[in-house]
């Protein structure tokens, strides 16, 4: 017995209590990456057979080969707050290598909005003598309007004359 309380007590100190009125929520800390997808110009001239995408992430660079034809590409995934450089080199049938565009350059902003949640239930689990009932009190003061000024007979008199 006095070694399954100590296990409990350890279960507890560490896990939380799992005892059956308790209920505890144990949260994962994420990494998301965030991934964009970069809007390629077409090649300007017809003989480019290749392309080499430069993407800097944080000062870290990789180059990929991409197809020509391909005006979206999908980059890989990049930290919030990451700055990013992309840029592109067109290379020819004769192997000839353009040089890279002025990059664009962006930090990585996880402006996506999460889903909203599904609706919230409820179940009756059981029924407890004497039970605190929450009550809002609810005041209602009837509104007085303000009194009409006083009519005066001579001044409304004087004014038609």
């Amino acid at each position: 017995m006095y070694i399954l309380k100590l296990i409990k007590r350890l279960v507890c100190k560490y896990f939380g209590c799992l005892c059956p009125a308790t209920k505890v929520t144990l949260i994962k800390e994420t990494n998301m990456g965030l991934v964009y997808n970069a809007f390629l110009p077409p090649p300007v001239d017809s003989d480019v057979v290749t392309r080499k995408l430069k993407i800097v992430v944080d000062g870290v660079t990789a180059v990929l080969t991409v197809n020509p034809k391909d005006t979206v590409y999908e980059l890989p995934p990049v930290k919030d707050g990451a700055s990013v450089e992309l840029s592109i080199c067109d290379i020819d049938d004769a192997g000839n290598e353009s040089g890279y565009n002025e990059p664009l350059k962006f930090t990585a902003v996880d402006t996506i909005v999460p889903a909203v949640p599904g609706a919230v239930n409820v179940k009756i689990v059981k029924e407890v003598a004497d039970p605190v009932v929450v009550e809002a009190e609810v005041v209602v003061k009837p509104v007085t309007p303000p009194a009409p000024a006083p009519v005066n007979d001579e001044e409304d008199t004087e004014l038609l004359n």
